[in-house]
């Protein structure tokens, strides 16, 4: 059970880091290292300020989206397993219209589709799942 803690403490973290691009997006407060975009796709797009703050929700919606599939993770729910894929390909799309500031987290989120790839096909057994979890 510690293990699972902490590993829902990552992926809960991970999930976390999301609100910097909510912060920074909305204009809530300035970060080091995370400018406000005014264009995305690696500069090949302009951004006007609503397409940025509706990106800005998006990072938001992700954020309670992830950090909730880990707390449904820990606690056994079967909705972990959806919400977590949903969450991460709408991750990996805002990294990638954040490129190269979210290379990271794109990094990041191929990794958690990777293993929920491997789970659903049934090629890895979930680090740390419940046995009655195994067909979820």
């Amino acid at each position: 059970m510690v293990l699972r803690r902490i590993a829902a403490g990552v992926l809960a973290a991970h999930g976390l880091i999301h609100l910097l691009g909510f912060t920074v997006y909305w204009k809530i407060a300035g970060i080091d290292g995370l400018p406000y975009p005014d264009r995305l796709l690696d500069d090949r797009l302009d951004a006007p300020t609503w397409l940025v703050r509706v990106l800005g929700l998006g990072w938001l919606a992700v954020a309670l989206a992830i950090v909730a599939a880990a707390l449904g993770w820990l606690f056994a729910r079967a909705w972990w397993v959806p919400v977590l894929t949903v969450a991460t390909l709408v991750s990996l799309g805002l990294g990638v219209l954040a490129w190269p500031g979210a290379q990271a987290g794109v990094a990041v989120n191929i990794v958690i589709l990777l293993a929920l790839a491997l789970r659903r096909l049934h090629l890895v057994r979930w680090p740390l799942q419940r046995p009655h979890m195994m067909n979820s």
